[in-house]
């Protein structure tokens, strides 16, 4: 089938271009430049696909003879004759920044200061033009490289808005001290090699509407109004505040944190809790789409970043270098317009104050392992399947006696991770070298879902501690529902499927040895060095399964995998 099913044949061309120019501007003022750039990428495909469809059979065995074998079509593809079709696409990237420079320095003070001028235009196949237009402007100052200061801003125009609406302002300003430089310090803490205090806050523009476009128009379809534009629309913004220190101790150590907290509002959101319940088809958690959208929704956002290095030199033949790293994020749903769920919903929102991404399910309380203990339990066949002994147990939430989506809770935290963290080091003993580096996340979630897991789609090692009466009576370990491909009883969202995605990985190791240059020399080469690797040799995390990748969630996505090498590197 695979090599018969036909062929695509695909042509690419592509040109790219980057011209640019810079002037001193001396003869005007001293420190002052003019710099002009501008690129142009062009890429441009043509296909030919030739293909055919072939008519499908099912080889299954014979109802009344099981050792036969009888063949049914399956599917809806006919034998077809081979078809030839053409396509051509072609889309283009132009890019333009003029600026002036000015860089001077005053005895103990030094400025710096730029205006920016930015034109970005893209273009693909026959679609209106994607424009964008920005002036940018930068002013720095600094006191005997002790005090700093800057201050920017950005106006910025887009497409996306009405006239009116389609620029935005947007500043920033920081500070910043070098304790270090201070003499009282010096004599204080000679040990402090650098020492810097910093802060900023400033604004950061978005006109990124999902994919979309002029959600400010109101579109038609025939007679039917598919889009109700809003010409209020304005730029979602992002308030940024940021702490730092930098330091270094002994020359050797080094230290950086930062704590930072993020507000992003103006966030572009359908008006679904703004409009009552049974206009335009809004109600529960289901809107029309064709409501407009509007600048409404909150999020903030906070954390810290950490990361510390220790580099040390023993006498001539000895060195080595360790790097930590962590970091924190944690966001909130402040505000999303969400519609209220009914009052006997156990969870009235699915957004508002928690954090993105988060999922809902039912929590449950082991297996049914008996038609008894259906009988006793809450009637939870609203839904799903009829449950039988062996499927998962659904608690009732909101105490109504009956287990329904009312029920559902969060489970868990979101995909996104709230710690990532890292840690490298590296060694070396006069012609040996030795270096790894490992990688981590914790407090995330997965819902473990589809055909990675479940028996509908292939058998796993998982599936070998299914529920069954054999094993329920002979108290055997149980930690899957009872397998049935065709139900939907312990396949709903819910804890048994949230799965913790930490995970600790052994990314790199490698070992390797240099020759001395006596030896490389001989064959003409200036160095010599044999090592051996591996990538993804070890991985520490806490899914139900080994034969997924803590890393990844989505459909059959291909699996990290382990690597060994062995090497020669010769330098000449």
């Amino acid at each position: 089938m695979l090599n018969r099913s036909g062929f695509r044949n695909t042509l690419t061309n592509q040109v790219t271009a980057t011209l640019g120019a810079e002037q001193s501007l001396g003869f005007i003022t001293k420190g002052l430049s003019a710099r002009v750039i501008a690129s142009y990428d062009n890429t441009a495909v043509n296909q030919q696909v030739r293909q055919r469809t072939f008519q499908l059979y099912e080889a299954k065995r014979h109802p009344t003879n099981p050792d036969s074998i009888i063949y049914e079509r399956t599917g809806t593809n006919p034998n077809s004759t081979l078809s030839d079709a053409q396509a051509q696409s072609q889309w283009n990237l132009l890019n333009i920044d003029a600026s002036i420079n000015y860089a001077r320095s005053f005895g103990d003070h030094d400025i710096t200061a730029m205006a920016l001028f930015n034109r970005y235009q893209r273009v693909i196949n026959i679609q209106l033009p994607f424009n964008y237009i920005g002036y940018v402007g930068r002013l720095t100052y600094g006191f005997k490289d002790k005090y700093l200061a800057e201050a920017n801003f950005g106006y910025n125009g887009s497409e996306q808005f009405a006239p009116g609406h389609k620029m935005g302002f947007f500043p920033s300003l920081s500070v910043g001290w070098v304790a270090s430089q201070e003499k009282f310090l010096k004599d204080a803490a000679p040990w402090l090699t650098f020492a810097k205090i910093r802060a900023s806050y400033g604004q950061v523009g978005n006109d990124n509407m999902n994919g979309a476009r002029f959600a400010f128009l109101t579109l038609w379809n025939g007679s039917l109004e598919s889009q109700i534009g809003n010409e209020q629309l304005v730029w979602e913004k992002a308030n940024k505040l940021n702490v730092g220190l930098e330091t270094r101790l002994f020359r050797d150590f080094s230290l950086e944190a930062d704590v930072f907290y993020e507000r992003r509002n103006n966030i572009l959101i359908p008006a679904d809790g703004l409009v009552p319940t049974g206009m335009f088809g809004t109600g529960g958690v289901f809107v029309s789409g064709i409501l407009p959208k509007i600048n409404a929704g909150e999020i903030e956002n906070r954390g810290f970043e950490i990361s510390a290095a220790y580099k040390k030199l023993i006498g001539n033949d000895f060195r080595f270098d360790v790097r930590l790293n962590g970091a924190y994020n944690k966001n909130k749903v402040l505000y999303l317009s969400e519609v209220l769920l009914p009052e006997e919903y156990a969870y009235r929102t699915r957004s508002t104050g928690l954090p993105l991404g988060q999922y809902f399910g039912y929590k449950t309380a082991g297996f049914f392992n008996s038609q008894q203990d259906i009988i006793d339990w809450y009637d939870q066949s609203g839904i799903g399947a009829t449950p039988k002994p062996g499927d998962l147990k659904y608690m009732d939430m909101n105490g109504d006696g009956v287990i329904t989506d009312a029920d559902m809770v969060p489970l868990g935290g979101p995909e996104f991770p709230a710690w990532t963290f890292g840690a490298a080091t590296s060694i070396q003993f006069k012609s040996f070298d030795f270096s790894m580096m490992w990688q981590g996340v914790a407090e995330r979630s997965y819902l473990i879902t589809g055909q990675r897991f479940f028996e509908t789609f292939n058998f796993n090692e998982w599936h070998k501690e299914a529920w069954s009466q054999q094993r329920y009576d002979a108290g055997l370990p149980i930690t899957y529902p009872r397998l049935d491909p065709g139900s939907s009883a312990s396949k709903l969202p819910s804890d048994f499927w949230n799965a913790d995605g930490s995970y600790i990985r052994l990314r790199n190791l490698e070992v390797g040895y240099t020759l001395n240059k006596r030896l490389s020399g001989k064959i003409g080469s200036s160095a010599v060095r044999i090592y051996a690797n591996g990538l993804n040799l070890l991985t520490f995390d806490r899914y139900p399964v080994k034969y997924q990748d803590p890393e990844q969630n989505g459909g059959l996505l291909y699996p990290v995998f382990k690597a060994y090498n062995i090497g020669l590197n010769v330098t000449f």
